[in-house]
């Protein structure tokens, strides 16, 4: 069997890549199948919107050079590690038969933000026959009226769904689907030695110790007095990711990325797939609550995770100042993590190699 992995192909998020090789290495390692990513081109957003972005970076700086030069190495990660296909599904994709069925997921490929439908984002073509979901996010609490018809009827293309938060589970009622389930984010399938197997020290001059930050959003002032205060009480420096004041961290890979979670001294972020590493590491970290442009709040996802594995002092929110509570019980989080892969197995199992 050809499967063909349905989710973000363009861009440069970290947990993003590191979902799809993920779920494209599990799928491969467990089931007789050969697996490759779709080359997703279906439009995100207006054409306006597109080129406001392309000038916006199109001008000579130290920052557009490394946004750049980001890119370039995220394109190198897709083409080494993630075998996308020789199709391209577009817009104006009619069939797609390079693959015998899609998975659809994992990351927010369903936020009715990104997309104003979802039909080509649950396989809706005639060719192939067969598509699922699997730990698919909305990346939101609710979906706007306007959007509600177009998005049941969408859904209503899947043989199963499976999505990565309960809220995503919710959404699926109200839209007519009661057969939906929550499954663990795909960086959760492979195991701790698995990941380390692959983490890959940057080419830079690293601290001795260090804090990581990474964040998605703005960060707020008195998040900033707390990780500077935290730096400063314990004589260590700081690496900034995803941040333009912060250049010489801005262009490292996704394997680079696991490897500065898995050796800081401790991680504050607002980033699902960065508390998600935190916590396959070992590590002690923050996460912050991070509100998007059009001021829906993200936090579904986090609240799901924290859940799943009773973290909810990690909350910045509600932390306490006791470090000590930060410590996770790691025969705990492992068995938590093989009660989920065992769940995803049956999964897979039961609708697709069965």
């Amino acid at each position: 069997m050809k499967v063909g992995i349905l989710t973000f192909t363009e861009g440069y998020n970290y947990g993003n890549k590191l979902q799809n090789y993920a779920l494209l290495t599990y799928l491969q390692n467990n089931f007789p199948c050969e697996v490759k990513t779709v080359d997703n081109c279906v439009a995100q957003g207006s054409r306006f919107e597109k080129a406001r972005i392309l000038l916006t970076w199109a001008f000579p700086s130290a920052k557009h050079y490394m946004y750049w030069k980001r890119l370039l190495r995220f394109k190198s990660f897709n083409k080494k590690y993630l075998k996308f296909t020789s199709e391209k599904l577009t817009s104006n994709t009619k069939k797609f038969s390079e693959v015998d069925c899609f998975v659809c997921g994992s990351d927010q490929i369903w936020n009715p933000h990104y997309y104003s439908n979802i039909d080509l984002l649950t396989g809706k073509l005639p060719v192939p026959k067969r598509s699922i979901s699997y730990a698919a996010s909305f990346g939101v609490n609710e979906i706007p009226d306007e959007k509600k018809v177009a998005f049941a009827k969408a859904l209503g293309n899947l043989d199963a769904i499976s999505v990565r938060e309960e809220q995503g589970l919710h959404i699926c009622k109200e839209l007519g689907f009661e057969n939906g389930r929550v499954n663990i984010d795909p960086t959760f399938l492979l195991s701790k030695d698995e990941w380390l197997k692959v983490i890959r020290k940057p080419d830079k001059q690293l601290p001795s110790k260090y804090v990581v930050t990474y964040f998605l959003g703005s960060i707020k002032n008195n998040v900033e007095y707390n990780i500077e205060n935290y730096c400063k009480i314990n004589n260590l420096e700081r690496i900034d990711l995803n941040s333009v004041t912060a250049l010489k961290w801005f262009d490292i890979t996704p394997f680079e990325f696991l490897y500065l979670i898995k050796n800081a001294e401790f991680v504050f972020t607002d980033s699902f797939h960065a508390s998600v590493f935190s916590i396959i590491f070992g590590k002690n970290f923050l996460t912050a609550e991070r509100t998007s442009k059009n001021s829906n709040k993200m936090s579904s996802r986090i609240d799901t995770l924290f859940s799943t594995f009773s973290c909810e002092n990690h909350r910045m929110i509600a932390f306490d100042g006791n470090i000590d509570s930060l410590k996770m019980d790691e025969a705990k989080v492992e068995s938590i993590i093989q009660h989920e892969k065992d769940r995803t197995y049956e999964y897979f199992s039961s609708i697709i190699f069965h």
